[in-house]
């Protein structure tokens, strides 16, 4: 298990605790949805689109009233309840924050620029929608999670109007050629944290950096052409991105105190020629213009498409080999995708998709860190520039469970821990729990589940849980290769959750029988090594491994009835079948299993049955009510793999039921029974409950059975010799059932053999509900000791037959 105790603020000490105050103000009042006819792309200030962004919402505000109210936060560092303020959402709806000021500038630059503010917030109603808010020369930004999404808040390019979308609805437009690629990584040689091992022990420790960003003419130009515009933009950009590395790192960058002498307004005059040459040349100024011992990573914005940064660089010689540029320089998919990619990578992360088409191949795939499958979805992956190996259009803010461990090892124990300011801020971290490893059978799906437990009051219900799959192996090419192969990661990674549980494959893809690319079902014998993160959202991290073990049987564990088209019958018992494809041994030793139904398609399951037998068929009791929208989920009690059975109709019954069976207390009258197909050379008598067979006879009785999943068979039972068949069994018509027939005794092998006579009067119970079920059975009696049988004639005793349930 790793455990980082880190946190930026603990949140539990900002929770309210109290109603709301006079000090806080229903700021519903700000915002009113503004519709200008003339608006068809989304375009910021100056006329600057937001490239692939169709669907948003546009609203407008008095930005006097939005300065004032945001005047009154308090500091984050203090005790206190923070402005609520209500934050729009794309859905036409609102959500209320409470924001705390919380400054990224080091205290000489906040008093040079009291016009930019920085605050930090969290949802009123749940604590882990959280995010970071902005004041500028270019307006307000906003930018926050709310249930799994990523919601921004960006000024328009209309006198105070605003626009609000989620990150996943602004495609990635990629101004890179084949030719080109995205990013080169070059090592610095003064990173000896490279084989260090990994961090088993949490520290306690907030770092902070100092972080010098210096802007070309060209890129200051572009946000309106001063030193407080081009500031404005870096200020955003690094607020931004201090949500991510504060949350999963617990690594904060504040801007330094000389960062404006670092903005450069005129492209003709400054020291750099945006572009990847810049990359070189951006430690030697930075040190010349504000000295080496001001800043401890250093980076630079331009507006040519492409980046480039030192690996490991952060605290030396080397510190301010970081360069971000975008010929559109705004929005998440500059600030996550690229920015926060690049100074990832100064901090010691590689790259870690594994994919290997247009700018996932050449040198820019990692092969010790390859663990999402195509062009991954982290920040430290290439979403949306692999082309067909592409998961998405656009990084999700978070970092994978490698990159964390990668620069936790480095700021931790490796260059980063030489110049950060460490402070210990009191958080526990979460503790994580996998859970144990399993065998499972290939084609098949399963769920994880885990657990975790935190020691700070109120931080349970922040926790988010991440589970990723943790297996290196060869490339892949396209789409046909992200399979199994017997080692390369086939599961992508999806945003942090507050459900602890995850199914492979996705839900949804189960229900509608389709498929996520970048989500593959096993093939092949091998191990699947899964990691889970769980994070509380103040820099707490814990992360716990398991292991689940794939043996090819054959075979998927499959629902076979009911099938697609087929019905059950509502309110009744129904026979279901399945593939146990193995899974009562090969390691996997599944000896029963659950049923769950579902009359919503899946959207929700009630337990029906529970320890099945796993013989590949059951009798269960569908419950009462009509469904065209019926699931049934059998999975196996005792370990993650499960089946899902086809949609089928479920329809109340409308014929008369069978008859019971006799009460339990009352034996089966044998006096009346019947000649039995061609066996009846022998003789028999019969005495209310009690029949003697003599010689080779088999006889039945002349009533039905109705046969549960519950229903056994009890009898007393006695033979002189052992003949050939000595038994008993059900059947449904004129002729014997092997797979109903109980051999008790003989030297004969037909029938279910699973029964031992020891001689004498022995009693048994035999468990009928296990091997089959339904209605209209006879019962049978079998003596069978023909002409070549073996001693003298049997004597057979069958006595007080019950049918109980």
């Amino acid at each position: 298990m790793f455990k980082r105790k880190v946190s930026a603020i603990a949140l539990s000490a900002l929770l309210p605790t109290a109603a709301l105050t006079a000090a806080e103000y229903n700021s519903s009042a700000l915002w009113s949805n503004h519709t200008p006819t003339n608006i068809k792309t989304a375009t910021t200030f100056g006329g600057n689109e937001i490239k692939g962004l169709s669907k948003f919402r546009t609203l407008s505000t008095e930005p006097n009233d939005l300065i004032s109210l945001l005047n009154q936060a308090p500091n984050r560092n203090q005790k206190g309840e923070g402005v609520v303020i209500d934050l729009p959402l794309p859905n036409n709806n609102f959500v209320r924050f409470r924001v705390f000021e919380d400054s990224i500038l080091e205290p000489e630059l906040q008093k040079k620029f009291p016009q930019l503010k920085t605050y930090w917030g969290y949802d009123e109603s749940n604590p882990k929608n959280r995010g970071r808010f902005d004041i500028t020369e270019h307006g307000f930004h906003g930018m926050f999670t709310y249930n799994g999404e990523t919601v921004l808040i960006d000024p328009g390019n209309q006198k105070n109007q605003y626009l609000n979308y989620l990150k996943k609805d602004a495609k990635k437009i990629e101004s890179f050629t084949d030719e080109v690629l995205r990013e080169k990584v070059h090592l610095d040689i003064q990173t000896p944290e490279i084989g260090i091992q990994a961090v088993d022990d949490p520290d306690g420790l907030l770092r902070t950096y100092r972080l010098a960003v210096a802007t070309t003419g060209e890129f200051t130009q572009f946000f309106g052409g001063s030193v407080s515009d081009g500031l404005s933009a870096v200020v955003t950009t690094i607020n931004r991105v201090n949500e991510v590395y504060e949350v999963d790192l617990a690594v904060r960058l504040n801007l330094v105190a000389d960062n404006d002498e670092l903005i450069y307004t005129n492209p003709n005059t400054d020291p750099y020629s945006n572009g990847n040459g810049d990359l070189n040349s951006n430690t030697r100024n930075i040190n010349s213009v504000i000295g080496s011992g001001s800043y401890d990573i250093g980076h630079i914005f331009q507006t040519s498409g492409g980046g480039v940064a030192g690996l490991g660089v952060v605290c030396g010689n080397s510190k301010g080999r970081g360069l971000t540029g975008l010929n559109n320089p705004v929005g998440d998919p500059f600030y996550i995708d690229y920015v926060a990619h690049e100074i990832g990578h100064q901090f010691r992360g590689e790259h870690t998709f594994n994919g290997t088409s247009r700018s996932c191949g050449g040198a820019n795939r990692s092969s010790g860190s390859a663990y999402e499958p195509g062009s991954g979805a982290t920040i430290m992956a290439y979403a949306g520039i692999c082309d067909d190996e592409n998961l998405q259009n656009n990084s999700d803010p978070y970092f994978h469970t490698h990159s964390i461990t990668q620069i936790s090892n480095f700021i931790e124990n490796g260059g980063g821990r030489n110049c950060a300011s460490i402070s210990n801020t009191g958080n526990n971290p979460p503790v994580a729990n996998a859970g144990n490893n399993f065998t499972i059978p290939a084609n098949t799906p399963f769920t994880l589940t885990g657990s975790a437990t935190d020691s700070d009051a109120g931080d349970t219900a922040l926790l988010t849980y991440v589970w990723e799959q943790y297996d290196l192996g060869s490339s892949s090419s396209s789409p046909a290769t992200m399979v199994d192969n017997g080692n390369r990661p086939i599961f992508r990674s999806f945003n942090p959750t507050s459900n602890p549980s995850r199914t492979f494959p996705n839900w949804d893809d189960l229900i509608d029988d389709t498929s996520t690319l970048g989500v593959s079902l096993p093939t092949t014998n091998r191990d699947l090594d899964f990691r889970l993160t769980v994070r509380d959202t103040n820099g707490g991290v814990s992360i716990d491994d398991m292991t689940v073990s794939v043996v090819n049987t054959g075979s998927a564990f499959t629902v076979t009835t009911p099938s697609s088209g087929q019905g059950l019958t509502a309110g009744a018992v129904n026979t279901i079948t399945w593939n146990v494809a193995g899974t009562t041994g090969n390691g996997i030793n599944c000896s029963a299993i659950n049923v769950d139904y579902s009359t919503n398609n899946g959207d929700s399951f009630s337990r029906i049955a529970s320890g099945v037998n796993n013989i590949g068929s059951a009798a269960v009791a569908i419950p009462s009510g009509d469904t065209t929208s019926g699931r049934l989920q059998l999975s196996c009690a005792n370990n993650l793999f499960f089946a899902l059975s086809d949609r089928f109709s479920a329809d109340s019954d409308t014929t008369p039921p069978p008859p019971p069976p006799p009460p339990t207390d009352e034996c089966i009258n044998l006096e009346n029974v019947t000649a039995f197909s061609n066996r009846n050379d022998g003789t028999f008598t019969a005495n209310d409950c009690t029949i003697e067979l003599n010689g080779n006879i088999w006889r039945a009785t002349t009533e039905t059975f109705t046969v549960s999943a519950s229903s056994r068979l009890e009898f007393d039972f006695s033979s002189n010799e052992i003949g050939e068949i000595h038994g008993i069994g059900l059947t449904q018509g004129s002729g014997a059932s092997s797979n109903r027939v109980f051999k008790l005794a003989g030297s004969q092998n037909y029938g279910i053999d699973d029964f031992t006579y020891n001689g004498g009067t022995q009693s048994f119970s035999i468990p009928v509900g296990q091997y089959f079920t339904g209605s209209g059975f006879r019962l049978i009696l079998v003596s069978d000791d023909d002409a070549g049988g073996a001693g003298s004639q049997s004597e057979v005793m069958i006595s007080n037959v019950r049918l109980v349930d």
